[in-house]
């Protein structure tokens, strides 16, 4: 019988792939970073047990699997291959290795080994295996329902407690479970590959893959005979479904139940202690040379059971007697304090305790339910002959729960491990009809496969995971704002008192300190703090310390405030500019070019307010101009971004005025009704309301600010009860530094806005006047304010600081050069895309140097920034600890990038995020490529008519499952649905951006 298509499954589309590969990255870029936010945490007693034997690296691959060592208790109480992996770090360190003596040292009283550098250089094969094991995760999500179970899976396994807890750890258990997922994703996509035609070779790989994924985890503990269980429970469920041939059914279930043999070959030939024979015996090694290698295998597995045993003795409140001792924990603990709502630190001393386990109240029922909902579909599709995902997806969380719950010794983190995997995944299971009914209602509503909508997405994901690169130092500025954040949460307290160290942009008022800011921003961030405290653990920000240059909370706040919202603003810059005619690539190219090639791009990654204010006062004026039919609510958003962004940056409210004057002009031409000036009015009043309240609490009047109180005398010279910005009338003589000098001009350091004012041009000659008069409006308004203000270089920052909520009202006006395809529009996308590379060029200089720079330096670029990166010169004082800023590659290798020379080290360090972004760049473009047109006017109509009927046919047909990875556009089975193509070409949305006149 051949094999039956499944309704539902993604097609072999080059789009689909090039999507599901970025996904891949940054999922992978995500679990990396919760990962290594652990990085530094205190050490665990038992790291040191494998790094004091990381000596066994040096045995193993220099040749000597004969040497004594392999018989003595080191060699045989730990599994060696995160020995191995530890041992080639501190070797590429360069640090002291250990030996024998230091193993035996930790025994007797765990004694450590070397310093905070071999600690945390030991733990990056941890780092990297639980990023492989929530990647194994992901794909065993796509390939059992879809990429949105995937995901859910990978990112709901890095949030669970114990996972994240053990993924930072110099030890085995994370190893171990991720090689143990990995077999398994391979012995499933052998299985899944069996149900299509071809692909022998393939499966044949698979298979053996899976056998040495699972030999790789029995390297590092013996849970990895957990992978080869459930291979042979779906080797079993393989040969028994119908529906395929039974050639095609046997080579699955052999790769699957023969999955040992490769297995056990690797676990031989990387372990010398099962083979070893010295040629001198002393001690124990007299009693183990003579054994075979199944008798050493033996002796190994007793060797565990008897410390399990002894673990019992040694620690009787977290020993497990009877069934249902285990039965309750593995419940209330495996699925409350070590699952993905546990609480970040346990305590293990408390068998039960409601404020570690509460999180099994909705985790077990949810991991039950898709249980549940797995068997009725895996039920269901072997009655259709169809691959049965869902018994498959039962069988591995049964399988690992009856083996894992029978054996339980202890009432310990580490043993509730394995259970966590496709407890994940069932509940990613549960979940997925969710997204699938969300996604459903969505596209009756949204066209999906609307290219802008495409190139939105995939440039906000480019950036987010750009700004994700970088950890910038703090400064007096972003302190300022952080510190009331964690006060706000740690102490839920207005004032910074114990915190005023870290800053010396702080208020004094009455022997109390605050931060000198408007609340808008740390109201904006506390929820992200508080989440990430619940999610990653991270600790209390301490008070009364030395000022940090680095603290971990400090990415995570501004990664999800100012990174987010710049690549949200970048994601609506590009739908604009498609509804303003820019053909899809171009309209993509303004979004980068604004994330990336504009000062934008460091204020991602600095936990500053503009990009909170240019987010706000876009999305606002986006509303203004964009009549819907819930058009209340549209316009109270609107003025409620508008306030926000005062309440965030209090320089802005000329251009918040500019907005209301634009709505005004809009009820005025009749384009919205009169009521629409008092809904935008409501919607201000909420975040002015919380201003004032903040004052009161703060300063005892609402009416005060912190700029009130400066405690620094230079900046209370500036700003003042009487003059709380410090504005003054305009100084013209800014104008030409500001916009074109190289100190801090904006062209200078945004290139490509050059073309903003043929932008505005082509916008008049259009008749867009809503957009040009928004636009213009808004920058000539936060212009104006910082010409009128004294310190108005911005301090040490990147070029103009105090324009760049302006920033992304000067890229929109560019897409309207874009709307054809004649030689000017061509020329124009051809200077666009030189300006876009000058200035991404220009930014990476800034990003590499932490974004800020001296305002007395007359030439950044070239007397600062140059030598920086190519002149092997020492440090310059301006910066703060090392020549570039923090980043993945300088947390991997530290301190040993610093010999190297300038250019080669930032290439080093820099050169992959370069090379990233240059791929996912080309694979957008490649799948935003237009579609073929339509030649035939009459051919369109007669596919138009074939689409009504479908559709009329298709609504009163429901698939019993919705298809979660069907694309629009691609059919299963690898085909192009042409006739859905055509039918968007026939039918493209409205642009609702069309509200001026036109001639």
């Amino acid at each position: 019988m051949t094999p039956t298509h499944q309704p539902g499954r993604s097609a072999n589309s080059p789009r689909s792939s090039q999507f599901l590969i970025g996904l891949t990255l940054l999922v992978a870029l995500a679990t990396f970073a919760v990962f290594l936010a652990g990085r530094n945490a205190p050490s665990f007693a038992d790291e040191y047990a494998y790094i004091s034997q990381s000596y066994f690296a040096d045995l193993f691959f220099t040749g000597q699997t004969n040497d004594p060592a392999w018989l003595s208790l080191p060699g045989y109480d730990l599994q060696p291959l995160p020995k191995y992996l530890i041992g080639l770090v501190i070797r590429g360190q360069h640090k002291p290795m250990p030996g024998p003596a230091d193993a035996y040292a930790w025994y007797r009283d765990y004694h450590q080994f070397g310093d905070q550098a071999t600690l945390q250089g030991a733990r990056w094969h941890s780092i990297g295996l639980g990023v492989l094991g929530c990647m194994a995760l992901f794909g065993c999500g796509v390939l059992l329902r879809s990429r949105v179970v995937g995901v859910l899976a990978a990112l709901l396994l890095a949030a669970s407690a114990i996972y994240r807890l053990l993924a930072h750890r110099a030890m085995s258990d994370v190893p171990c479970e991720a090689f143990l997922l990995g077999s398994v994703f391979l012995g499933l996509y052998a299985w899944r590959r069996a149900w299509r035609p071809g692909g022998l070779i393939a499966i044949v790989l698979a298979g053996l893959g899976a056998g040495v994924a699972a030999g790789l985890s029995l390297l590092c503990k013996f849970n990895g005979f957990l992978a080869l269980g459930v291979l042979g429970v779906w080797a079993i469920l393989a040969l028994i479904t119908p529906g395929l041939r039974w050639t095609r059914r046997a080579l699955a279930a052999g790769f699957m139940g023969t999955a040992a043999i490769p297995a056990l070959a690797v676990l031989v030939l990387l372990n010398p202690f099962l083979t070893a024979q010295p040629a001198h015996l002393a001690g124990e090694a007299r009693l183990l040379a003579p054994m075979t290698l199944i008798e050493r295998l033996r002796f190994q597995l007793k060797h565990r059971v008897s410390l399990s045993q002894q673990q019992k003795i040694n620690f009787p409140h977290n020993a497990l007697h009877d069934p249902l001792e285990r039965l309750k924990v593995f419940v209330v603990q495996g699925f409350g304090r070590f699952g993905p709502l546990g609480p970040s630190e346990s305590n293990s001393e408390i068998r039960y305790d409601w404020k570690q386990d509460r999180g099994a109240l909705i985790w077990a029922p949810l991991a039950a339910l898709g249980l549940l909902l797995a068997l009725r579909d895996g039920l269901r599709e072997r009655k259709r002959g169809q691959f049965p995902a869902g018994l498959a997806l039962a069988a591995y969380a049964l399988a690992s729960w009856c083996v894992i719950g029978s054996y339980l010794p202890m009432a310990w983190d580490r043993y509730l491990l394995p259970i966590q995997a496709p407890a994940v995944l069932l509940g990613a299971y549960a979940l997925g009809p969710l997204w699938d009914r969300w996604r459903l209602k969505l596209a009756a509503r949204v066209d999906r496969t609307a290219p802008s909508t495409r190139a939105a997405v995939g440039v906000a994901c480019l950036l987010f995971a750009s700004y994700a690169y970088f950890w910038h130092t703090r400064d007096w500025n972003t302190s300022s704002r952080l510190m009331l954040v964690y006060s706000l949460v740690d102490r839920g307290t207005v004032d910074i008192t114990g915190l005023e160290q870290q800053t010396g942009d702080r208020a004094l008022d009455h022997g109390r300190y605050y931060s000198d800011k408007l609340p808008g921003y740390p109201f904006l961030a506390a929820p992200v703090y508080l989440a990430s405290k619940l999610i990653l653990g991270l600790p209390s920000h301490p008070l009364n310390h030395d000022p940090y240059w680095h603290w971990a909370a400090d990415y995570w706040v501004t990664l999800f405030t100012s990174g987010i919202y710049t690549a949200l603003a970048a994601a609506i810059l590009v739908i604009w500019a498609g509804e303003l005619g820019a053909r899809p690539r171009w309209a993509m190219l303004l979004g980068l070019a604004y994330g990336l090639a504009t000062p934008a791009y460091v204020y991602a990654t600095l936990a500053y307010g503009h990009q909170a204010t240019a987010l706000a006062l876009l999305l606002s004026m986006y509303l203004i101009t964009h009549p819907r039919k819930t058009r209340r609510g549209s316009l109270f958003a609107a003025g409620l971004l508008a306030s926000i962004a005062c309440v965030v940056e209090l320089q802005v409210a000329p251009a918040a005025a500019v907005l209301g004057c634009l709505l005004l002009g809009l009820v005025i031409a009749q384009k919205h009704k009169p009521n629409a000036i008092s809904l935008f009015g409501v919607g201000a009043i909420g975040p002015l309301l919380l201003m004032l309240a903040y004052n009161q609490l703060a300063f005892g009047s609402p009416f005060d600010m912190g700029y009130f109180h400066h405690a620094n005398p230079e900046f209370a010279g500036v700003h003042s009860r009487e003059h709380p910005l410090g504005l003054t009338s305009p100084d013209w003589s800014k104008l030409g530094p500001l916009l074109i000098g190289p100190r801090r001009g904006l062209i200078w350091h945004a290139p490509i806005l050059i073309l903003a004012i043929p932008g505005w041009v082509a916008l008049a000659r259009k008749r867009r006047l809503a957009i040009l008069f928004g636009t213009l409006g808004c920058s000539v308004a936060i212009l104006l304010v910082n010409l009128s203000y004294p310190e108005w270089t911005g301090g040490w920052s990147t070029g103009p600081r105090l324009l760049t909520p302006l920033l992304p009202f000067a890229i929109l006006p560019i897409a309207a050069l874009l709307d054809g395809n004649g030689i000017p529009s061509r020329t124009f996308a051809t200077l666009t895309l030189t300006l876009t590379l000058t200035g991404a060029a220009i930014m990476l200089l800034y990003q590499g140097a932490d974004g800020r720079v001296p305002h007395d330096i007359a030439n950044p670029i070239r007397d600062a920034l140059i030598p920086l990166w190519t002149q092997n010169s020492p440090v310059p004082p301006w910066r703060t600890e090392n020549r570039f800023a923090q980043n993945p590659v300088r947390l991997a290798f530290g301190p040993g990038l610093d010999p190297l020379h300038p250019a080669a080290s930032g290439l080093i360090q820099f050169g992959p995020l370069a090379a990233l972004q240059a791929i996912a760049i080309a694979t957008l473009w490649r799948a935003l490529a237009s579609p073929p047109s339509t030649s035939s006017a009459g051919v369109a109509n007669q596919q138009d008519h074939r689409d009504r009927d479908q559709h009329q046919a298709d609504e009163h047909h429901q698939p019993e499952r919705p298809a979660p990875d069907a694309s629009p556009g691609f059919v299963p089975g690898g085909g192009v649905d042409h006739a859905h193509n055509d039918h968007q070409r026939q039918h493209k949305p409205v642009k609702l951006g069309d509200i001026d006149s036109h001639a």
